[in-house]
């Protein structure tokens, strides 16, 4: 199967008005971010892509699909979907003097829950910074707008 390249993300230049001297006056890019999705509207979009399955049918699969992603990640087993990434836990903890001095409430400051994208060199599989860049068309945009708040269209 051919890398899809009829994916385009829309960027900007933004200058940088930071303090730092090797940042400040020059221009970087930007991603255009649009209005996003809730699970309703990906449900949708996905239905409209000509699937067997229909609206309903999907959401149902997706809902079932993010509480079991959130009940095994809690249970510290990262949770890996082929050709997208791996959703994992970690864990933000502050040290303490010794084992016994360790206490959940004063040296645990949260959970997380991550992301990794799908690596490796086959660019129809890695979703890494350098092969996704190469899936997709970059379109220049003239300035940018702020996106609308999330909705379930899309």
């Amino acid at each position: 199967m051919a890398v899809n390249t009829n994916l385009t993300m829309e960027y900007y230049l933004q200058q940088d008005h930071s303090s730092n001297p090797k940042k400040s006056g020059k221009y970087y890019g930007k991603i255009r971010k649009r209005q996003g999705l809730n699970l309703d509207g990906l449900c949708k979009h996905i239905a409209s892509h000509g699937s067997l399955y229909t609206e309903d049918v999907v959401t149902g699969v997706m809902k079932k699909a993010k509480s079991c992603i959130i009940e095994l990640v809690s249970a510290g087993a990262p949770v890996k979907i082929d050709g997208l990434g791996t959703f994992y836990p970690s864990m933000i903890s502050r040290g303490a003097e010794s084992e016994d001095k360790y206490e959940v409430a004063k040296h645990i400051k949260g959970i997380r829950l991550r992301f990794l994208p799908e690596g490796g060199k086959d660019p129809e599989m890695s979703l890494n910074s350098k092969m996704f860049l190469k899936r997709i068309h970059l379109q220049r945009v003239a300035r940018y707008e702020q996106p609308e708040e999330e909705g379930g269209e899309g």
